[in-house]
């Protein structure tokens, strides 16, 4: 009886327990106001970036060619931590970028901003995903099978 009541009244329709549902789409994630993140803001300043890497702390490479452009003596970024899929949806800002390499971003849940990116960023040309979302898990698969439906460049 008492955990009945912790359940709201929905008049027989179904109520959903758990994860909050996130956008799919970059309208759907304006509408929420997301731009106006600093990410956003700093995103939409570098319009004409053609390389960008966004690796999280602590990330190590288990292919050993890379490892050398990743190794470095700067403390790791906390904010790294948190960067989700509303700040992966604002690079979709960068519409000459050619390179991207997106690692260690525990934060992701839906993938929905690769989705944004494969639509705004035509030139693209290489993509690099490594330890997105919670480790083991590959929750972004849906997504990125959408965005590489129009990513034309990639080789």
């Amino acid at each position: 009886p008492m955990a009945s009541n912790l359940v709201p009244q929905t008049l027989g329709r179904k109520v959903r327990i758990g994860i909050q549902t996130y956008p799919r789409n970059l309208a759907d994630q304006a509408n929420q106001k997301i731009e106006s993140s600093v990410f956003w803001a700093l995103m939409g300043s570098l319009r004409f970036l053609e390389t960008l890497e966004v690796i999280g702390s602590s990330f190590s490479s288990a292919m050993p060619r890379n490892e050398p452009a990743i190794r470095n003596s700067l403390p790791p970024c906390v904010r790294a931590q948190s960067v989700g899929d509303a700040d992966v949806a604002a690079i979709s800002q960068l519409t000459y970028l050619q390179s991207l390499t997106l690692a260690q971003l525990p934060n992701i849940l839906t993938g929905s901003g690769l989705i944004s990116i494969g639509l705004q960023c035509q030139h693209l040309r290489t993509l690099s995903l490594a330890n997105l979302g919670m480790m083991g898990k590959v929750v972004y698969m849906s997504a990125l099978m959408d965005m590489l439906k129009h990513c034309k460049c990639l080789r």
